[in-house]
């Protein structure tokens, strides 16, 4: 038996975090992007960070400090 995923606690700072990572996914292609780039940081399969990503935007799933930085860090990277 699986343990239920845990769910996000919302939080303002967090909220306009995600918000923004919304707004860096839009192009077509971003997301796929993003799954590359944490799979060369993280090491899971690429097919694995972009279901993670969809659980983490659609569902709250929750993400690690870890992969907060290194999703911001890929943000960052892409702004400029």
């Amino acid at each position: 038996m699986t343990e239920p995923r845990q769910r996000l606690v919302s939080t303002p700072r967090f909220d306009a975090w995600r918000a923004e990572l919304c707004i860096a996914l839009a192009p077509r292609g971003a997301k796929t992007d993003l799954a590359r780039f944490m799979a060369g940081e993280r090491g899971m399969p690429v097919h694995n960070w972009r279901s993670r990503i969809t659980r983490m935007l659609r569902d709250g799933e929750v993400i690690n400090a870890e992969d907060l930085l290194a999703i911001s860090a890929w943000m960052k990277s892409r702004a400029g």
